[in-house]
C-alpha cells in the first residue's frame, strides 16, 4: 500500500548545504522507499533551529526548512495550470505575505519564531495550525 500512496506522490523541500564548501542550495526530496523515510524526510523539511537540536541530513546533505531557500517545492511536471489541483501550498505566513492554500490567519509574533515556549504554548500553536488547515478545501 505504501507504494500507492507514498511513491511520487509526496515531496519535500530542503534547504540543503555542505559546511565545508559553505554552500546552501533548494533540494526537492521525493522518492521515499518506506514510511518512516518519508516521516524523516518531512521531519526534514521543517527543520529550525532551536526547535529541532539539529540539522537533518539527507543523502550526504545537511538540511533544515525549505523556505529557507524556496517557499514552495514543486516538482516540475505539477507545475502545469492542469495540474494545478494537485499541489497543496502550505504556508507558515500569512497570504498577506505568502501566498498559499494553507496559512495562519494571523502571523505568529517574532518570539513564538524564536522561543519554543513550553508544552502549553505549543498546545496553543498546534490548535491554530489545525484550526487553520480545516479551512483548506479543494
Amino acid at each position: 500500500k505504501y507504494e500507492k500512496y507514498g511513491k511520487d506522490n509526496l515531496y519535500f523541500g530542503v534547504s540543503a548545504f555542505y559546511l565545508s564548501k559553505c554552500k546552501i542550495f533548494h533540494l526537492l526530496l521525493q522518492d521515499f522507499t518506506n514510511l518512516k523515510e518519508t516521516i524523516y524526510a518531512a521531519l526534514c523539511s521543517m527543520r529550525i533551529l532551536p526547535f529541532f537540536r539539529s540539522f537533518g541530513c539527507w543523502k550526504g546533505y545537511f538540511c533544515v526548512d525549505g523556505a529557507i531557500t524556496s517557499n514552495y517545492s514543486i516538482p516540475t511536471r505539477y507545475r502545469s495550470h492542469k495540474n494545478k489541483d494537485r499541489v497543496i501550498k502550505i504556508g507558515v505566513l500569512s497570504n498577506k505575505l505568502v501566498q498559499s492554500d494553507i496559512a495562519p490567519t494571523k502571523n505568529f509574533g517574532l518570539t513564538e519564531f524564536i522561543i519554543s515556549g513550553d508544552l502549553s504554548n505549543n498546545l496553543v500553536r498546534f490548535d491554530k495550525g489545525y484550526k487553520d488547515a480545516a479551512k483548506f478545501t479543494n
